[in-house]
């Protein structure tokens, strides 16, 4: 299925450590299929499959920056997936979110990389 849209959110967890922020990013995942898993000394990304059918990507900074982007669909599907695995599952578990935004991006290639820059200079 062609994608007609790349949906990139970010997010600050307020005063969180890399650990916890990790740990609370885990915790909504479950039940959705984490396909790759790598952590570095900053950063933490992983590939998820949302009800075993919605590619994204996740990467966690170690100072609370949470970056996601769809990997497949549009736009609008993309924002919805987010809001409802990100933004509202982790403010449900009583996470202080801080910064919440949603960007399009119309080249596949192009998104990844430059969300996951961002964190890493944000981080």
């Amino acid at each position: 299925m062609p994608c007609d849209g790349i949906a990139v959110m970010q997010a600050q967890l307020d005063r969180q450590a890399k650990q916890d922020s990790i740990q609370m990013v885990t915790s909504i995942l479950k039940g959705h299929t984490i396909l790759s898993r790598k952590e570095s000394a900053r950063t933490v990304a992983m590939d998820v499959l949302l009800g075993g059918t919605f590619p994204i990507k996740i990467a966690i900074s170690e100072t609370g920056t949470i970056t996601a982007i769809t990997q497949s669909g549009t736009f609008a599907q993309g924002k919805d997936a987010l809001e409802k695995l990100i933004v509202q599952a982790l403010q449900a578990k009583g996470a202080d979110l801080k910064n919440i935004r949603f960007e399009q991006h119309r080249h596949d290639h192009q998104a990844p990389r430059l969300a996951y820059n961002v964190s890493q200079a944000r981080g």
